[in-house]
């Protein structure tokens, strides 16, 4: 098996990228072969024979072979390639040179470490990461939406807007910033109306990023499910809940500011008005990631996220 034909997408609007990134195609280039280099800002070539910009068609793509997308930058960065190449079946390597950073399983030095057996003929292990998408409709779709009798295919048809999110959809509150009512629908029955600043929907995958800071629970990563998590609701009773991802939550906006917005992954938004609907459901395809056999996603939590750490006691 001969060595490996990738592809490097840098978050060039990093600094501290752009320096190393000269070094980091030396160490790379001597291994495997680069089909092209991209700007993960511009989504232009930097350089390379590959297609002019990333958001080339997919049977572009499929044409180069490639073997998997070096993905250099945060979470958000990985974030956005997520949604680019979910339907093109290109595995991501993520290099976390941000600042958290959950998504991506190496950083510079353990990639290098480990460069000769992923760039050279090894098999590489690959994580399936599930994904949401969100569709928006108005209220003429209403009562097929409760009664859940039409197919994606048709729902499809009826969406004003539709977008992928491997972290969460989330429903927010928006200019003037005033209390909104949400009613939340799960496997076609209804529940209590939620009055506050909003509503998250987290895949498993996303359950450490806007999810565990309004409160809700972190998941591991390998489970198909979504946790529905308000954003400071005004009830001491209402808490995050996880729900199967096989049946789609449905939100209906019943009171919203003129500034209300879908937001997924914090980086693709469209406005809602009083009366629309969002249905989120699980993608039928996932986003494969290059797994580091090193990574232990608990440590890591531990690590980052100082989970159960004692408090520091002041002694004086």
């Amino acid at each position: 098996m001969s060595n490996k034909r990738i592809i490097i997408i840098a978050n060039t609007g990093c600094p501290e990228i752009v320096d190393l990134l000269d070094d980091f195609r030396r160490e790379v280039s001597g291994r495997t072969e680069i089909v092209g280099e991209y700007s993960s800002c511009s989504n232009d070539r930097l350089r390379g024979a590959g297609p002019d910009t990333l958001d080339a068609e997919a049977k572009v793509w499929e044409g180069l072979e490639l073997d998997f997308a070096i993905v250099l930058g945060g979470d958000g960065t990985i974030l956005s390639q997520a949604r680019r190449f979910v339907d093109r079946d290109i595995p991501l390597l993520g290099i976390n040179l941000g600042h958290l950073g959950f998504l991506a399983e190496f950083n510079l030095e353990t990639f290098l470490g480990a460069a000769d057996e992923i760039l050279g003929s090894a098999r590489l292990r690959c994580r399936e990461r599930t994904m949401l998408r969100a569709k928006v409709f108005t209220e003429e779709v209403h009562g097929h939406l409760d009664r859940g009798d039409l197919t994606q295919e048709e729902l499809q048809e009826k969406a004003i807007f539709e977008g992928l999110a491997l972290n969460e959809c989330a429903v927010v509150s928006g200019p003037p910033f005033r209390m909104i009512e949400l009613a939340l629908q799960l496997d076609s029955h209804p529940t209590p109306t939620i009055k506050g600043d909003g509503l998250i929907v987290s895949t498993s995958t996303g359950s450490t990023g806007y999810n565990v800071s309004a409160g809700g629970p972190v998941i591991s990563p390998d489970l198909e499910c979504f946790a529905v998590t308000p954003i400071a609701v005004h009830s001491l009773a209402l808490r995050p809940i996880i729900v199967n991802s096989d049946s789609p939550v449905v939100i209906h906006i019943i009171d919203a500011n003129e500034g209300t917005t879908l937001s997924l992954d914090g980086q693709v938004f469209s406005p809602l008005r009083t009366g629309y609907r969002i249905a989120v459901f699980r993608y039928d395809r996932k986003v494969r990631m290059i797994a580091n056999p090193d990574f232990d996603f608990w440590q890591t939590l531990v690590r980052k996220m100082h989970w159960a750490a004692t408090p520091i006691t002041r002694l004086d």
